[in-house]
């Protein structure tokens, strides 16, 4: 049996659910955040209690982007009783990802806009606060509403990404907003180690620069690593990829 942690803040796995068609799979959906409780400390003790339905089961996990630090949240022992760990695009610190992705769409930009912006990168990067983060995000999204399209090297995957989430549950916003602010204030947990890790990582991912591979690599103790032919949803871009590790 394979447990799949699927990507970002908030996100509906119901997307991957559908585009991978691997009814036999159990994908893990992130909870709406509740008013009394932090984002965070809430997220564990909802991915603990999934987790326990099948612990006792031949189990294979699958890691996609925010999943990896989501099953950081397990215990060391639980997490060890897995018979694989096969991380996709693993997300190390959620901050750095993130300012990643918005310097390298900056860069493809010609409005003068995205050149102002981008000498002010490294002071956002540096501050990294809730404060100077959302304003500059808010810009960022403004001049480039489209910018998630560059998490695929594949357009037509794209397209497809996009028409499924039209008929998933839509994303539960203060969950979003509240997730996010919490992820830039957190700090990296040092992952688990298991004896059975695969990494694969995508050659076009923009939310991984070569030296952040290298960090990723050694976070998570790889037996095995890959880097495809794809961005930063290799398990869709290359059909049947998880049947080949």
């Amino acid at each position: 049996m394979k447990l799949f942690f699927n990507h970002g803040p908030a996100s509906n796995s119901e997307i991957e659910k559908q585009m991978m068609n691997r009814s036999e799979w159990v994908f893990y959906q992130q909870p709406k955040w509740s008013q009394d409780q932090t984002y965070l400390s809430q997220l564990k003790g909802d991915v603990n209690e999934f987790f326990k339905k099948y612990e006792d089961q031949n189990i294979e996990v699958v890691a996609h982007s925010l999943g990896a630090l989501i099953i950081q949240m397990l215990p060391e022992v639980s997490l060890k009783k897995v018979k694989k760990i096969t991380y996709l695009s693993p997300t190390l610190d959620f901050f750095e990802s993130i300012t990643t992705m918005m310097k390298f769409v900056l860069e493809k930009n010609a409005d003068s806009r995205a050149e102002e912006m981008l000498k002010r990168w490294p002071i956002i990067v540096k501050e990294r606060s809730t404060e100077s983060f959302f304003p500059y995000f808010q810009e960022f999204v403004t001049l480039e509403p489209n910018y998630f399209q560059y998490y695929f090297s594949k357009p037509e995957v794209f397209k497809l990404f996009i028409e499924h989430s039209k008929t998933a549950a839509p994303v539960h916003e203060p969950t979003l907003y509240k997730a996010v602010a919490e992820l830039i204030n957190s700090t990296t947990p040092e992952f688990i180690l298991h004896e059975n890790t695969t990494l694969i990582i995508g050659k076009h991912d923009i939310l991984f620069e070569p030296s952040m591979i290298k960090k990723a690599k050694q976070a998570v103790c790889a037996q095995s690593f890959y880097e495809l032919d794809a961005a930063h949803f290799p398990h869709l871009e290359i059909p049947d990829l998880l049947d080949n590790f």
